[in-house]
């Protein structure tokens, strides 16, 4: 691995780890095309649910008390059982057109969820709670996108935005914990090794983007800060979409 990649993979830790301490998600977004270039889709996917999980982590032991833990486990739970069917899914149905259809869908739901909020006064439920947290399990395992249907369902609750980014963060570690485990278990051979100063350098790097982060969300409105959450999904949604599109034209493995 060059220096030059190990500097832009460090950067883009960096980057990622303080937009997921500022608005509850991004990290993975900002990571995933990069390591499927470097590393390869499947192994990159591997990486990319580690760091995924290791991030909201740490970040999780900074904003432990803003966390709404009744309703972070009504969207956890769910997320569960939909995380082992989207492996499976991936495993024997084509990854491309599902890319296509789940990046369309999220982002129709983004759409609907902005258009509900300025219409009509908020929503919120145990229904609704357990729907997204079964969307975020699958959407999540098979394209990489759980943070869109957690915006959705902010915006449609008028959930607060710094009690969002922290609630969210042990969704993400048990949605990503449970989605590497697994992969790990299944497909070991999938699991990338790279030198161990690389895996130093990132987690490192993790570490520098959440300290920036925290100090960055003290200067940043909470209306800022639901606008880059809103753009993050969007990006997470086209993303998943794209990347379908590629896949079905040959362009992407």
């Amino acid at each position: 691995m060059s220096l030059g990649l190990v500097v832009g993979l460090v950067a883009l830790i960096v980057i990622g780890a303080a937009a997921q301490r500022i608005s509850g998600l991004g990290f993975a977004l900002m990571l995933a095309p990069f390591l499927a270039i470097l590393l390869g889709p499947h192994e990159g996917v591997m990486i990319t649910n580690l760091f995924g999980g290791v991030s909201p982590l740490l970040i999780l032991l900074q904003v432990w008390d803003r966390v709404d833990w009744r309703r972070c486990w009504q969207l956890a739970i769910p997320a569960i059982p939909t995380s082992f069917l989207g492996i499976w899914a991936t495993a024997i149905l084509p990854t491309g057109p599902m890319g296509i259809v789940i990046g369309a869908f999220v982002a129709l739901g983004l759409l609907t969820a902005i258009f509900m909020q300025a219409r009509a006064n908020s929503f919120d439920n145990t229904g609704l709670r357990t729907g997204t947290g079964l969307l975020t399990g699958f959407t999540n395992a098979v394209a990489g996108v759980g943070g869109p249907p957690l915006t959705a369902y902010a915006l449609i609750s008028r959930w607060d935005p710094v009690r969002f980014a922290a609630t969210i963060q042990p969704v993400f570690v048990v949605i990503c914990a449970l989605t590497f485990i697994t992969k790990l278990i299944a497909t070991p051979e999938q699991m990338p090794t790279m030198p161990l100063g690389v895996w130093v350098a990132c987690f490192a790097a993790m570490l520098v983007g959440i300290w920036a982060g925290s100090k960055l969300e003290r200067r940043i409105s909470p209306t800022a800060v639901r606008t880059f959450v809103i753009v993050i999904a969007f990006l997470g949604a086209g993303t998943a979409l794209v990347k379908g599109i590629l896949q079905v034209a040959g362009v992407w493995a």
